[in-house]
């Protein structure tokens, strides 16, 4: 999905628990792909994270420069259709001017939802939520988001075999996701 250009300066508060590492027991210290600190710089970075009900099923940190790496080897065919999908389903803009609008932030009303379905997370059962960070810091602008894994479902049908590989290149190379749940549908955002 191609966001639109970030603010200047977008909003940003401390990365609360719902953003931290399961695995490392505390907020993420290093990109999953080319290992550079990301907890301790300015580099700006994705989390995702996908769960089934309350247990975490996989989650990773990568910086944008990684990021951006891996979406040039998304082939434009599949880039186009992920972005048209998200155009028919969701205004990005509007749900950020809204949620900017709310003072405190509430993280609860940017990930409590699926932003194509509409489901809460209790109704999805299985979901994913990203976020853009800085340092210590997650940045409020077209993330933080929650996706059911309903959604990532048509959003995955719309991909190439060459983009599929190249995403099961990476949860095999860098998530280590056990046989029984390799078919995770992830999308870098």
């Amino acid at each position: 999905m191609d966001l639109p250009d970030y603010e200047d300066q977008p909003d940003s508060r401390p990365i609360p628990p719902e953003f931290e590492s399961f695995a490392e027991d505390g907020p993420f210290r290093q990109c999953q792909v080319c290992g550079c600190p990301i907890y301790t710089t300015e580099q700006p970075y994705l989390i995702e994270r996908a769960f089934k009900k309350d247990e975490v099923i996989f989650e990773y940190a990568i910086c944008l420069d990684c990021r951006t790496k891996m979406q040039k080897q998304i082939s434009q065919e599949s880039q186009t259709r992920v972005d048209h999908y998200f155009h028919e389903h969701v205004d990005l803009i509007q749900r950020r001017e809204h949620l900017m609008k709310q003072s405190d932030r509430r993280l609860v009303d940017w990930i409590d939802h699926c932003i194509i379905t509409g489901k809460s997370r209790e109704e999805a059962g299985e979901y994913q939520i990203m976020s853009i960070c800085s340092a210590d810091h997650m940045l409020y602008d077209y993330l933080p988001m929650m996706i059911s894994a309903e959604a990532m479902e048509e959003i995955t049908k719309l991909l190439s075999p060459k983009t599929k590989d190249h995403l099961d290149g990476f949860v095999d190379e860098f998530l280590g996701l056990p046989p029984e749940i390799h078919n995770l549908d992830l999308v870098i955002l």
